[in-house]
C-alpha cells in the first residue's frame, strides 16, 4: 500500500502540541526521553489517498474518507 499525504511538524508551543505528545506516549510509553533532546520533533500528517495494489487486477485507490473508514474498521470481527 502506497499512502499519500503532507506532514508538517507540529512547534512545542503548539495548542495541539500536548495531546499529540500524549497520543506518541501512549503508543511508544518508553520513549518519554526523547522530548528533552532538542532536535526531536512530532509531525501531524494530513492523508491525502491510499493506493492498493494486491495483484492483477485487484488495484483500487482510497480517498480520505474510504481510508478512515478502513483505519477504524473492527477487524478483529465479532467477539
Amino acid at each position: 500500500m502506497t499512502i499519500q499525504g503532507e506532514a508538517a511538524p507540529i512547534a512545542r508551543e503548539a495548542s495541539e502540541y500536548p495531546a499529540a505528545k500524549a497520543c506518541y506516549l501512549h503508543q511508544l510509553p518508553g520513549q518519554e526521553h526523547l522530548f528533552a533532546l532538542p532536535d526531536f520533533t512530532l509531525f501531524r500528517v494530513q492523508l491525502y489517498e491510499a493506493r492498493y495494489i494486491g495483484g492483477f487486477g485487484r488495484a483500487f485507490t482510497l480517498d480520505t474518507a474510504k481510508l478512515a473508514a478502513v483505519l477504524t474498521m473492527n477487524i478483529a470481527g465479532p467477539a
